[in-house]
Protein backbone atom coordinates (compact mmCIF):
# COMPACT_ATOMS: atom_id res chain seq x y z
CA UNK A 1 0.00 0.00 0.00
CA UNK A 2 1.19 3.55 -0.66
CA UNK A 3 1.09 5.75 2.45
CA UNK A 4 1.72 9.43 3.15
CA UNK A 5 2.70 10.45 6.67
CA UNK A 6 2.43 14.13 7.55
CA UNK A 7 4.88 15.16 10.24
CA UNK A 8 7.12 12.31 9.14
CA UNK A 9 10.30 13.86 10.56
CA UNK A 10 8.86 14.31 14.04
CA UNK A 11 9.20 11.88 16.92
CA UNK A 12 5.95 9.99 16.39
CA UNK A 13 5.89 10.38 12.61
CA UNK A 14 9.38 8.94 12.17
CA UNK A 15 8.37 5.85 14.15
CA UNK A 16 5.19 5.50 12.10
CA UNK A 17 7.24 5.72 8.88
CA UNK A 18 9.63 3.01 10.06
CA UNK A 19 6.78 0.74 11.15
CA UNK A 20 4.96 1.13 7.84
CA UNK A 21 8.15 0.45 5.86
CA UNK A 22 8.87 -2.62 7.98
CA UNK A 23 5.39 -3.88 7.16
CA UNK A 24 6.21 -3.60 3.45
CA UNK A 25 4.37 -0.39 2.61
CA UNK A 26 5.68 2.32 0.27
CA UNK A 27 5.91 5.47 2.41
CA UNK A 28 6.28 9.16 1.63
CA UNK A 29 7.01 11.35 4.65
CA UNK A 30 6.08 15.04 4.56
CA UNK A 31 7.26 17.57 7.09
CA UNK A 32 7.98 21.27 7.36
CA UNK A 33 11.11 20.61 9.48
CA UNK A 34 13.66 19.81 6.76
CA UNK A 35 16.65 19.80 9.14
CA UNK A 36 15.47 16.69 11.03
CA UNK A 37 14.06 14.83 8.04
CA UNK A 38 17.30 13.25 6.81
CA UNK A 39 18.40 11.54 10.02
CA UNK A 40 14.95 10.62 11.35
CA UNK A 41 13.46 9.07 8.23
CA UNK A 42 16.49 7.57 6.54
Amino acid sequence: MKCVVTGGAGFIGSHVVRALESAGHEVMALDINHANAAYRVD
